[in-house]
Protein backbone atom coordinates (compact mmCIF):
# COMPACT_ATOMS: atom_id res chain seq x y z
CA UNK A 1 0.00 0.00 0.00
CA UNK A 2 2.83 2.28 0.90
CA UNK A 3 4.40 1.69 -2.64
CA UNK A 4 1.84 2.52 -4.54
CA UNK A 5 0.96 5.72 -2.23
CA UNK A 6 4.70 6.60 -3.27
CA UNK A 7 4.47 5.56 -6.82
CA UNK A 8 0.98 7.48 -7.56
CA UNK A 9 2.72 10.88 -5.76
CA UNK A 10 5.76 10.73 -8.47
CA UNK A 11 3.62 9.83 -11.08
CA UNK A 12 1.85 13.51 -10.79
CA UNK A 13 3.73 15.53 -12.54
CA UNK A 14 4.75 19.07 -10.22
CA UNK A 15 4.74 21.40 -13.82
CA UNK A 16 1.92 22.08 -15.91
CA UNK A 17 2.87 24.95 -17.51
CA UNK A 18 5.04 25.16 -20.59
CA UNK A 19 7.85 27.79 -21.28
CA UNK A 20 8.54 29.40 -24.19
CA UNK A 21 11.38 32.07 -24.31
CA UNK A 22 10.77 35.26 -25.57
CA UNK A 23 12.43 38.31 -27.22
CA UNK A 24 10.91 41.06 -29.30
CA UNK A 25 13.27 43.84 -31.03
CA UNK A 26 16.29 41.73 -29.91
CA UNK A 27 19.53 41.34 -32.40
CA UNK A 28 20.75 37.92 -31.81
CA UNK A 29 20.14 35.35 -30.04
CA UNK A 30 21.64 36.14 -26.65
CA UNK A 31 20.79 38.43 -23.20
CA UNK A 32 16.86 38.67 -22.90
CA UNK A 33 16.76 36.36 -25.45
CA UNK A 34 18.09 33.43 -23.50
CA UNK A 35 16.82 34.67 -20.22
CA UNK A 36 13.08 36.30 -20.61
CA UNK A 37 10.54 33.09 -20.16
CA UNK A 38 6.78 33.34 -20.87
CA UNK A 39 4.58 30.77 -19.37
CA UNK A 40 1.75 29.28 -22.02
CA UNK A 41 -1.95 29.70 -21.31
CA UNK A 42 -3.43 26.46 -20.22
CA UNK A 43 -4.62 25.32 -23.67
CA UNK A 44 -1.50 26.11 -25.49
CA UNK A 45 0.79 23.08 -25.90
CA UNK A 46 3.42 24.13 -28.02
CA UNK A 47 5.90 27.73 -28.83
CA UNK A 48 5.21 29.29 -31.95
CA UNK A 49 8.41 31.33 -33.58
CA UNK A 50 8.20 34.25 -36.15
CA UNK A 51 11.04 35.49 -36.94
CA UNK A 52 10.98 38.83 -39.45
CA UNK A 53 14.48 39.22 -41.49
CA UNK A 54 15.00 43.30 -42.04
CA UNK A 55 17.85 44.68 -43.54
CA UNK A 56 19.40 48.50 -41.97
CA UNK A 57 19.40 49.67 -45.34
CA UNK A 58 15.40 48.82 -45.41
CA UNK A 59 13.59 48.28 -42.19
CA UNK A 60 10.74 47.01 -43.61
CA UNK A 61 10.05 43.72 -44.04
CA UNK A 62 12.16 41.28 -46.43
CA UNK A 63 9.28 39.34 -48.14
CA UNK A 64 11.04 36.82 -50.29
CA UNK A 65 13.23 36.06 -47.69
CA UNK A 66 10.19 34.47 -45.55
CA UNK A 67 8.56 30.94 -46.18
CA UNK A 68 5.53 30.48 -48.08
CA UNK A 69 3.10 30.34 -45.64
CA UNK A 70 3.81 33.29 -42.84
CA UNK A 71 3.04 36.70 -45.54
CA UNK A 72 -0.35 35.05 -45.35
CA UNK A 73 0.02 34.46 -41.78
CA UNK A 74 1.07 38.19 -41.44
CA UNK A 75 -1.47 39.62 -43.32
CA UNK A 76 -4.61 38.56 -41.38
CA UNK A 77 -6.53 36.96 -43.74
CA UNK A 78 -6.82 33.64 -41.79
CA UNK A 79 -8.65 35.13 -39.16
Amino acid sequence: MTLAIFGLMFSIPLNLALECYVCNYVEGNWNDCVRTVQTCEPLQDTCQSIVQYRSKQNPSLLESQLPPFLPFLLSGEHL
